[in-house]
């Protein structure tokens, strides 16, 4: 994201337009008057946020299934899904702050967002790679309540 901040604050610097909004830019003949950018430069962002998206995501689905308890597989990989849905929710509310005067503050605060947030992540969970042969062993073995089949007579009438 500051890679996309830094390229829209250029965008605006090199318009003929400046600060106003570069995509609707037009010269005296209305035909459009771009920035002179590199379309491998604007393309950085896109390739960034991509690569970001499968490692967090291919991440974030490994981790939930290698450490739920087999039988809650399918409930904790239901809650990871569901952190996704937040962020689309939270990015569509977002949606009125995602104009282009606007999009080098909206870039920035997503990079700020992100790295708090990342940090704080950190700090919080730095210890789990320590104990990562105990928490793949989380839900394996035998227990009492879980031993075989309900018999005939275990269950109950109806």
């Amino acid at each position: 994201m500051v890679y996309a901040a830094i390229v829209q604050k250029y965008l605006f610097d090199m318009s003929p337009c400046h600060d106003l909004n570069p995509s609707e830019c037009v010269n005296a003949d209305g035909d459009p008057n771009p920035a002179p950018l590199n379309v491998w430069i604007i393309s950085g962002p896109y390739i960034l946020v991509g690569m970001s998206e499968i490692f967090a995501s291919i991440t974030s689905l490994e981790y939930a299934f290698t450490k739920a308890p087999k039988r809650m597989r399918s409930v904790v990989m239901a809650f990871s899904q569901f952190q996704n849905a937040l962020s689309s929710a939270l990015n569509f509310a977002l949606t009125a702050v995602n104009v282009e005067p606007k999009f080098t503050w909206l870039f920035g605060s997503f990079a700020v967002t992100a790295w708090v947030v990342g940090t704080i992540f950190f700090f919080t969970f730095r210890d789990l790679d320590r104990r990562e042969l105990e928490l793949n062993a989380i839900g394996v073995g035998e227990r009492e309540g879980f031993k075989g089949e309900i018999t005939q007579e275990a269950r109950p009438q109806v």
